[in-house]
């Protein structure tokens, strides 16, 4: 099976998430997407919510999309690493083909992911762009060291862009 993994806090998830899922599952022809909520962003010094209340609410925004699975499968991972994360998924699924699907505002600061390249080794990274980004994201050091690999293993693609993010719909509610 063809598999996309959208990873991130997912605090809270909303229609954005929802929207690019259902294209990257029509654009790269995938069987699912999984939803992958972290416990807590590596790079990011503040605290997400609670891990539960966000996969609750991530599961309740998917419940009529039977080709997108919200999984826990961080819950008990002593890691909060997308490479921890990658090799037990793909040691536990070995059958199948992943593609990380990420913004292109990730990509910018992609290289400074820990173990970056050998992410990019294991899945298949698909950028989806975001406004004011993807000038930037195209000249990263992470596409430049891609565009020098044999294979492929980095796809951007034109999507529809969501206005909305996690970061702005918790500063409204905190006003």
């Amino acid at each position: 099976m063809k598999i996309g993994l959208l990873g991130g806090s997912f605090d809270p998830p909303h229609f954005g998430h929802l929207g690019i899922s259902k294209e990257a599952l029509d654009l790269l022809n995938l069987h699912q997407i999984w939803w992958l909520p972290t416990k807590q962003n590596p790079l990011r010094d503040n605290k997400s919510s609670d891990f539960t209340e966000r996969l609750k609410l991530s599961q309740e925004i998917t419940k009529n999309e039977p080709k997108i699975r919200v999984m826990d499968l961080e819950k008990n991972l002593k890691s909060s690493y997308l490479i921890d994360l990658l090799e037990e998924i793909i040691k536990k699924y070995p059958k199948n083909e992943f593609f990380l699907i990420i913004g292109s505002d990730n990509l910018i600061n992609f290289h400074l992911w820990q173990r970056w390249k050998d992410i990019i080794d294991l899945v298949k990274i698909v950028v989806f762009e975001r406004k004011n980004y993807i000038r930037a994201a195209k000249n990263s050091k992470t596409t430049v060291f891609c565009e020098q690999l044999q294979e492929k293993r980095l796809i951007f693609v034109k999507n529809k862009k969501y206005n909305i993010s996690s970061t702005q719909i918790r500063k409204k509610n905190e006003a």
